[in-house]
């Protein structure tokens, strides 16, 4: 009897395992930004288009190209704070007459982050 009871629980498990990983592939495969992305490099020069605040310090920044007007960038306060200092200073960032070099990778295929900012340099007046 144990035997058997002992085949029945395990015969349980192996199906649950199985439908577990099922369940997983499928969800990937139908997940938005899930992989099966593709970029491309890209250079840019983009100014602040905007700055937004939020309890008196920046939240993010809205940048436009000044190459393409149609593109448009975005960097948070966390992807900034790795910039501000580094790069440039807080005032600088401020200021909306400054230009800056970016260059990234941009998606070409699929549904994942639309962009990455690698490296941005101010250019200097």
């Amino acid at each position: 009897m144990t035997t058997k009871k002992n085949v029945i629980i395990i015969s349980i498990v192996l199906i649950n395992i199985f439908l577990i990983v099922i369940y997983c592939k499928k969800t990937n495969e139908l997940c938005i930004g899930c992989g099966g992305c593709e970029y491309e490099k890209f250079t840019d020069t983009i100014k602040v288009e905007k700055i937004v605040y939020k309890s008196d310090s920046i939240d993010y920044i809205n940048f436009k190209s000044t190459v393409n007007s149609n593109l448009k960038y975005q960097e948070d306060s966390w992807e900034l704070s790795f910039r501000i200092g580094k790069d440039f200073s807080e005032k600088e960032i401020k200021d909306t007459l400054n230009k800056y070099s970016i260059t990234g990778e941009r998606i070409t295929k699929g549904t994942c982050t639309p962009y990455s900012i690698k490296d941005m340099k101010l250019i200097k007046k």
